[in-house]
């Protein structure tokens, strides 16, 4: 059997029992395969260990991250194993032990409270498309981080008594969210495009699936926050994610413990909690530095004196200087 027809079928029977999602990764996983191999190829001959490793090099040569190499590598698993129960195909003992399907992780990425603050006071009267995406992503924020899908399938029975309770795609974990008045703005400004039983006017056309009009909204809604980065004139990269990230880093820069992050934001542990939280800035790192250093430095006779030795404690001499929105700033150089 030809490895697109298999990988159809098996995802129309998915998209029947109403498993959207994985249909999609399939077929995004079947697009990729037959890239590189075309769509003339068999189970029988894409399904070998030289043929996987061929593809995985490919991919390298690509670019390809290798988590998305994984992702493609798991999904093929999934459909060769389905294969293999159905007949199709052999088992070969150890086939996918020669490609890479583990997981690496990255570095997530957040803004300064400062870009979230200059994003929302954005004028973009002009533009009230472009401002629909930036209510978007500042909603997510307002909403303790909430996934753009989590988002986009809002019902209007989710929202009760001043508080938003859904059940997050990802986890299955209930979460309760109390609604500020900031983001009870938002949601009433944009709730009369909402016709449908959804609480954001994402799937508004019942004669379209719900899964294709999310995927459409997702797409456009990347390339709008690429618009609005660019207006803010900053160099990180406006995605789905940042808002999500931004919301943890800066609730655990504020002192909320992690386990409440971790509740808010859905977490099945607080392990994946503390991936969020990893990457702290190097002003963090710094305070951090000078508090355990304070310790063990000789007493000083004032402030001054003291933090004079702090600086020459950790090899750098520190020369302040205020920018021109009078935020004082330091740069160093370092001792000979």
């Amino acid at each position: 059997m030809l490895l697109f027809r298999f990988i159809s079928k098996n995802s129309k029977k998915l998209s029947q029992r109403g498993m959207e999602r994985t249909a999609s990764a399939n077929m995004s996983a079947m697009r990729s395969a037959c890239s590189f191999a075309g769509q003339t190829i068999t189970l029988a001959k894409f399904f070998t260990c030289n043929n996987l490793i061929m593809y995985q090099q490919y991919l390298l040569r690509r670019g390809t991250s290798r988590n998305t190499i994984s992702f493609y590598m798991r999904r093929l698993r999934s459909l060769y194993n389905q294969a293999v129960k159905e007949g199709a195909i052999q088992r070969i003992p150890g086939l996918f032990s020669v490609v890479f399907t583990g997981y690496v992780r990255t570095k997530k990425r957040a803004v300064s409270p400062d870009v979230i603050r200059k994003l929302k006071e954005l004028d973009l009267s002009k533009n009230p498309k472009l401002a629909f995406w930036r209510d978007i992503f500042m909603l997510s924020f307002y909403l303790q981080g909430i996934s753009f899908v989590d988002m986009v399938y809002l019902k209007k029975e989710d929202k009760q008594e001043g508080t938003i309770i859904y059940e997050r795609k990802k986890t299955g974990t209930q979460i309760s969210i109390p609604l500020s008045t900031p983001a009870r703005a938002i949601l009433e400004k944009y709730s009369q495009e909402a016709t449908l039983s959804y609480l954001l006017p994402f799937i508004i056309d019942n004669k379209k699936k719900e899964r294709t009009q999310y995927e459409t909204a997702l797409r456009t809604y990347n390339r709008k926050l690429k618009e609005l980065a660019k207006m803010l004139g900053i160099t990180i990269n406006l995605t789905t994610y940042v808002a999500r990230h931004t919301w943890a880093t800066t609730a655990f820069h504020q002192g909320v413990p992690v386990s409440i992050i971790s509740q808010a934001m859905g977490h099945k542990t607080e392990e994946i909690t503390r991936i969020y939280l990893a990457s702290f800035n190097m002003e963090e790192m710094s305070k951090a530095q000078q508090a355990v250093l304070s310790t063990i430095l000789p007493k000083a006779t004032n402030r001054k004196e003291k933090r004079k030795m702090q600086r020459k404690e950790n090899g750098k001499e520190f020369v302040r200087h205020c920018t021109s929105d009078g935020q004082i700033q330091c740069k160093h150089k370092v001792f000979d």
